[in-house]
């Protein structure tokens, strides 16, 4: 059964080699920028920043992430929508519910890895730069 499934996978990756290319940089991209705001954690407790300043800095970061994410699909979703058989009409709403959401969604999912990087220490922090 296992080697059934094993061949199912690889097939898939071999077949959609794209989309596997795009998954393994995604998941090497974010490694690598966890290293890099590990390391950027070891600077921000050495030179004394507090723990909430932290929290900031990262729930900040991933705020940001998220409006830049927003800004790019805001004009690839126009005319990725134009396509539809069902009647169109581009919603200003929508676009502002949509960064409203993006924004509180961006906020919650940094905010967990920003609490556990607030606990991490000065010396645990450095001895991974």
């Amino acid at each position: 059964m296992a080697t059934i499934i094993l061949r199912k996978v690889w097939g898939d990756l071999v077949y959609h080699k794209a989309r596997a290319l795009l998954a393994v940089l995604s998941i090497a991209a974010g490694v690598f920028a966890v290293g890099l705001a590990f390391g950027a954690l070891g600077v921000l407790r050495a030179v004394g920043t507090t723990a909430t300043g932290i929290v900031e800095v990262f729930c900040g970061e991933g705020i940001l992430l998220g409006v830049l994410s927003w800004l790019f699909a805001l004009p690839l979703s126009y005319p990725a929508a134009l396509g539809t058989p069902l009647d169109f009409h581009y919603s200003v709403t929508g676009v502002i519910l949509w960064l409203a959401i993006v924004l509180v969604l961006s906020a919650l999912a940094s905010l967990w890895p920003a609490l556990g990087a607030a606990r991490v220490s000065v010396r645990e922090a450095l001895a991974c730069e």
